[in-house]
């Protein structure tokens, strides 16, 4: 049998309490998923109704173990959610003393954030929400005790920062029915992970018999298509997973930017659409696709390697292997995250078109099991031996005889200098070819790790001194994105002759095979 508070006085003061509720609603839940917070306040300022949106409601149906909502900012994606745990608390059957309990973990990076944004948005809608207890010590904790016209409910919401790595272990300890990742696109794959493991825990079987639904709900800008949360729910896409995208706040209409009047919370706005249209002032369309239109992207941080890359002119969605011309492909040795790179150089224009890598594979096992079945589906008659390898010419790991025994002719790039295989490229990214199109172009489909390294991740390592920051030579080893780009510079390196692209294919083989002097 569940057990009261400790003491004969504690008992006596929850029951007096519970009392007091007892004829009191604080919440009046709607079957269209409509909450009331104070419905029978007199005056009006103390009655709060959340309405939800087309997407919400969509949302708060869905009975799967993880949902995410991706949207644009202001989509009211924050207030959704938090919204959802109380729902979900309020559908939670009754412990054997008749109370229905829940505990919510809200997660979000950093302290500030969920002291600025989190923490003020559950107050603007719950802070006289029944009694409350508060407890401002890490983690933050507010107990709830209310009631709807079915009894009462006890809902706890924790809220935990993870400012650095070993915060992790502090989600290991907790015990909780639901949890929130905040701005899930933040947060480290392991947190979602971990997070997965402690919820549905609490209330235990010895306080609430009935089976309850755990869950665990994330809210986000859109991230690029390298993340975990697009791995998860775009490519594996596992069973009671649910992904639910809000529709784009502005829409492009003869280049411009325009009202989608199937935008979601425009009316909590104070500045309506005006909120969007002063927020793209000044931006690129890759940040206007992320925080504006809600779509997956990449957008540029520190100091990137490429600052000459453009996404608009360097990418196209998709490159198809032209038939009539030479296949390269590159490789990166290395026993941690060996790459493959496959190219094509077609009528002056180098055409990244399809990247390989895994992290603790060998070479052999790489090519075996990734890159050549994508090479027999995608090449026609294609055969191991009119393959064109472009290796690293320090030949670490023996990466390169892995590639021999998998029947392939294995050349060495012509040099493994970081300035001047950066240079190769830049060539490329500045240089317009005959037809007018820029000599340097990656396929976005098949390159999306490479493609966030030329916006974001492949950059000059950061040092922090008195004066400010002030950044290496080199590049920062970052696995598998350094891997990727050493490949594509090994491309560069071996079409920086400009009379490569008036070769014929029979005798392209033979001046790729020689050990030319370029740059």
């Amino acid at each position: 049998m569940f057990r009261l508070p400790q003491s004969v006085e504690t008992r006596l003061c929850a029951l007096e309490a519970s009392a007091a509720r007892e004829n009191r609603i604080d919440v009046e839940l709607q079957d269209d998923y409509t909450l009331i917070i104070n419905p029978d306040a007199e005056n009006e300022e103390n009655k709060r109704i959340y309405n939800p949106s087309p997407t919400f409601k969509k949302f708060h149906a869905d009975k799967n173990f993880a949902r995410i909502i991706v949207g644009c900012y202001g989509s009211g994606k924050t207030t959704g959610c938090l919204i959802d745990a109380v729902i979900n608390t309020i559908l939670m059957p009754p412990c054997l003393d008749g109370v229905r309990r829940a505990r919510v973990l809200v997660v979000r990076n950093t302290f500030p954030e969920l002291e600025s944004t989190t923490i003020p948005t559950w107050n603007n809608w719950f802070a006289d929400m029944g009694d409350i207890k508060k407890r401002m010590k890490a983690p933050i904790t507010f107990i709830h005790n209310f009631n709807d016209k079915n009894g009462e409910i006890e809902l706890h919401v924790l809220f935990l920062a993870l400012n650095r790595p070993s915060d992790i272990q502090k989600l290991k300890s907790f015990e909780s029915t639901f949890a929130i990742l905040e701005e899930a696109s933040e947060l480290d794959r392991e947190v979602f992970n971990h997070a997965k493991a402690r919820i549905g825990r609490w209330p235990s079987e010895q306080i609430c018999t009935e089976k309850f639904d755990k869950k665990i709900i994330l809210p986000t800008n859109p991230p690029d298509e390298s993340h975990w949360i697009y791995d998860i729910f775009e490519v594996q896409k596992p069973d009671k997973h649910s992904i639910y995208k809000q529709p784009p706040a502005l829409l492009w209409k003869e280049n411009k930017l325009v009202e989608n009047p199937a935008a979601e919370n425009i009316e909590n706005l104070k500045d309506g659409y005006g909120y969007y249209f002063d927020a793209s002032l000044g931006q690129s369309k890759e940040f206007i696709k992320v925080f504006i239109e809600g779509k997956y992207g990449v957008l540029r941080s520190g100091q990137v390697v490429f600052p000459q890359y453009n996404d608009d002119l360097h990418s196209v969605e998709d490159i198809k292997i032209d038939n009539d011309f030479p296949i390269v492909m590159t490789a990166d040795y290395g026993t941690v995250c060996p790459a493959l790179v496959v190219g094509q150089y077609v009528y002056g224009q180098l055409r990244i078109i399809k990247e390989f890598w895994g992290m603790f594979l060998t070479m052999k096992e790489l090519y075996q099991l990734e890159a050549s079945p994508w090479l027999i589906q995608n090449a026609e008659n294609f055969k191991p031996e009119d393959l064109i390898v472009v290796g690293d010419p320090a030949k670490t790991y023996g990466g390169n005889k892995d590639l021999e025994e998998c029947g392939l002719r294995v050349i060495d790039a012509p040099t493994n200098r970081i300035d001047r295989r950066i240079s190769a490229v830049v060539t490329l990214l500045t240089t317009i070819n005959a037809s007018g199109q820029m000599c340097f172009c990656l396929s976005r489909k098949g390159c999306p790790k490479a493609r966030a390294g030329f916006m974001r991740d492949y950059k000059y390592e950061e040092l922090k001194t008195g004066q400010g920051i002030v950044y290496k030579d080199n590049p920062k080893k970052d696995h598998p994105v350094s891997d990727l780009h050493d490949g594509i510079q090994y491309h560069a390196l071996r079409v920086a002759d400009r009379n490569i692209d008036t070769l014929q294919k029979t005798d392209y083989n033979q001046y790729m095979s020689q050990s030319a002097s370029v740059l």
